[in-house]
């Protein structure tokens, strides 16, 4: 059997992010405009040469374009048409970097480009990474071989704060004959490091410790962060792992009508206190449809089990059939377990739209996509997109579907968005939907063209226009910031300094200017209890266009 080591990523695109766009369908076009800028480093103010930067448009673009930077730092695309684009720098020696990103991880500034506009001042200033290095040990405090360090940030995503990985785009290696590690490629930021053995390295060796965090603790709650700053290493730290009792976890895959399923994908997941955990444990089934996890420690655990995907699925595995079982070990090994691996239940409707006289998206522009709320009967690891299809009358399709999840829609134009979802007459809008067993038939969704909108600017205590921070649009009722949130959004100031937010429904909300937020913290609960102390309400009727001037607020940090 093949094992491998995996370390879990929640699917960020179900972690509710507002109006998140479809791919474009247009061909690529040839405009007359152009973006232009220089890369340097941060720490120098020298060039860059040879950085690859990456342009994308949700709008205009099929594929992204490319361009390099030369001698002088500089680089150049033509030939453009009019729309929002987003601008990525990578280069080996450095972060990758949006452009007008404050922080890593921190959302991209749109650049909106006019049908014939020169934009000349996408300007990216890149960051050297830092390191962690140090040494981890075992009972008897001898180096201990072959442990794997993972670094961790504390970030919001999928409706809660979680432990994500974090690190640079090298492979993790193992500890060597001394016990050392060294994490490189990282952003500076402060970091939770985890010592992993046995079932969650490549090798399935060192068997006996628990996952560890730093300095020394099972427990989460206990771990110490460690700062790292742009281009430093922070060093001499130490692990001591805790030896706990080991066990095996081993039993078969079979569907529904109990044939076993050979070469199929097994997760064996910790479940904490959060309900999930980002640490996985990852293997193949044999020719039996058998799979066994050895040297694990005593602990709570989620199987997470996917079947071959369908033909034309590309491999994806949220395209898979699933099943999944809850176990709990205090050391003894569980042998014989039984896992039922199910094609996915099928959510079947109609889209129906209100509203002005306002263009419709062709049924390509718009995916109706079911977002998860639990991820323990729902997947923590996916493959992509559930097949979703909506045809000429737009009568809608969505197989692969699992769990308790909240139905959402991805619509290309910023005219639409989500008014409410029925299931035969009941309004589900904000209301988990039940996939477990069973297909869900007879879904209304109703796209308006009543949203309500906020556009405005960001200024200083003295005036000053404010291009580099970060707008969010809250509703005033805590009981709306449930996940995903319809009534929560994040905007970025364009180049001029000009912040949009579309599709809101009817509410009373409050909207505030910060320098910058981490990746979804804008989601979080505990960031919008310390917003709204300083942030400015307003009420949107339906349809309403507001024009909004905000002050730039300290960090709510």
């Amino acid at each position: 059997m093949n094992r491998t080591l995996i370390v879990a990523v929640i699917l960020l695109a179900h972690s509710g992010a507002a109006q998140q766009p479809v791919a474009p369908a247009q061909s690529q076009q040839a405009g007359r405009a152009s973006i232009a800028g220089r890369v340097t480093a941060a720490d120098t103010g020298k060039p860059v040469k040879g950085v690859t930067l990456r342009l994308l448009s949700w709008e205009v673009m099929r594929r992204p374009r490319y361009a390099t930077s030369d001698g002088q730092g500089r680089f150049e695309f033509g030939s453009l048409v009019g729309g929002q684009y987003l601008l990525e720098a990578r280069h080996d020696r450095y972060l990758t970097t949006n452009f007008g990103q404050v922080l890593s991880p921190d959302p991209a500034r749109p650049i909106d480009l006019g049908d014939a506009e020169r934009f000349d001042r996408a300007d990216i200033a890149l960051i050297r990474p830092g390191a962690i290095e140090g040494r981890v040990v075992d009972e008897f405090g001898d180096g201990a071989p072959n442990i794997t360090v993972q670094a961790y940030r504390i970030e919001y995503a999928a409706g809660a704060r979680r432990l994500m990985p974090a690190g640079g785009r090298t492979p993790i290696r193992p500890t060597d004959d001394r016990g050392h590690f060294r994490i490189f490629g990282l952003a500076p930021d402060s970091y939770y490091l985890c010592a992993l053995s046995g079932a969650f390295t490549a090798s399935n060796e060192a068997g006996g410790f628990a996952p560890t965090y730093f300095p020394g603790t099972t427990d989460i709650s206990r771990a110490q962060a460690v700062a790292v700053a742009a281009g430093r290493d922070a060093s001499g730290i130490a692990i001591p792992l805790v030896p706990v009792p080991m066990a095996s976890v081993s039993g078969i895959l079979v569907d529904p009508a109990g044939r076993h399923l050979a070469r199929a994908t097994v997760f064996l997941i910790v479940r904490d206190h959060t309900g999930v955990s980002p640490l996985v444990a990852r293997m193949a089934t044999g020719a039996d449809g058998g799979f066994s996890f050895r040297n694990v420690p005593a602990g709570a655990y989620t199987i997470q089990a996917f079947g071959p995907p369908p033909p034309g699925a590309g491999g994806g595995l949220g395209q898979a059939p699933f099943g999944y079982l809850s176990v709990a070990t205090s050391g003894a090994d569980l042998d014989g377990l039984r896992v039922i691996v199910r094609p996915g239940t099928t959510m079947r409707g109609r889209v129906v739209f209100e509203g002005d006289d306002v263009a419709r998206p062709r049924p390509d522009e718009v995916r109706v996509f079911p977002r998860p709320v639990g991820f323990e009967s729902a997947p923590i690891i996916g493959g992509g997109p559930p097949r979703s299809t909506i045809d000429e009358k737009w009568d809608f399709e969505v197989r692969d579907q699992s769990g308790w999840r909240i139905v959402r829609v991805d619509v290309q134009s910023t005219a639409w968005s989500l008014a409410r979802v029925a299931i035969n007459g009941v309004d589900v809008t904000d209301t988990p939907v039940d996939f477990r067993s069973a297909d869900v038939d007879g879904v209304e969704v109703v796209l308006t063209s009543r949203g309500a909108s906020v556009t405005g600017s960001v200024k200083t205590d003295a005036g000053h226009l404010v291009r580099e921070c970060a707008v969010v649009v809250f509703a005033a009722d805590r009981e709306r910031w449930m996940f995903p949130s319809r009534f929560v959004a994040m905007a970025r100031p364009n180049q001029d300094g000009v912040f949009s937010v579309h599709g809101l429904p009817p509410e009373g909300y409050l909207a505030i200017a910060v320098p910058s937020v981490k990746g979804f913290e804008w989601q979080d609960p505990e960031f919008l209890e310390r917003a709204r102390v300083e942030a400015m309400p307003l009420v949107l009727m339906e349809g309403e266009r507001r024009a909004l001037d905000l002050t730039l607020t300290a960090s709510t940090r």
